[in-house]
């Protein structure tokens, strides 16, 4: 169940660093309207569209990664701890 919780955090923590880094790239092919919601649905459709679509084994292997070391960093934490 722990790394269950760790593996969604570490999920979440993939899903809006590619998010962002989606976002980068948007803005630095100008691709920006000027109108935030317009902005906002075409960042929403370019990650949908593009981002999940080729990345999906990048986010999944970096959520069960970082949750993998979160497991690990706590039980060297608790034998630390002993």
């Amino acid at each position: 169940m722990r790394f269950i919780k760790n593996f969604g955090w570490g999920l979440l923590f993939m899903i809006l660093l590619t998010y962002a880094l989606g976002w980068y790239d948007i803005v630095n092919n100008n691709w920006l309207t000027g109108n935030w919601l317009k902005d906002f649905y075409k960042s929403i459709t370019y990650y949908l569209g593009w981002v999940l679509v080729y990345w999906w084994a990048f986010i999944l292997g970096g959520g069960l990664l970082i949750g993998i070391l979160t497991i690990g960093a706590s039980a060297i934490v608790k034998a630390v701890r002993k």
